[in-house]
């Protein structure tokens, strides 16, 4: 199988760089090993449809297939252990699909509530 371009989140990069260098070791092994179609991967569901989970020890990464310039990629969006990851991204996966923010939370000059508006 050929190898995919991987590209990954900032989070990714910065849990990356927090960890003990055995995890982090295993976890670029996962995500190389991601690149030939290699892990235990598994489609999410529900909420995170369109989302897959590549295990890594007690780590989980989100990671979705994307079409950038017509070749198929590999975007690595979110990182965690394994009892906190889907609490966590199926509250930001709205975000990473399309990365506006909502009108609802906003923040305008005209806005009663805005802390950096003098009276």
């Amino acid at each position: 199988m050929s190898s995919t371009k991987v590209r990954i989140s900032q989070q990714v990069w910065e849990y990356l760089q927090v960890l003990a260098p055995g995890p982090r070791r295993k976890i670029r092994l996962g995500i190389r090993q991601l690149q030939q179609g290699l892990g235990d991967i598994v489609p999410l569901q529900g909420d995170l449809e369109g989302f897959y989970r590549l295990r890594i020890q007690s780590h989980r990464l989100i990671f979705r297939y994307v079409l950038e310039n017509k070749k198929q990629m590999i975007s690595c969006e979110f990182i965690a252990p394994r009892d906190i990851v889907y609490q966590f991204f199926s509250r930001i996966a709205a975000f990473v699909l399309s990365p506006e923010i909502p009108r609802s939370l906003q923040i305008t000059d005209d806005d009663s509530t805005n802390p950096r508006k003098r009276s």
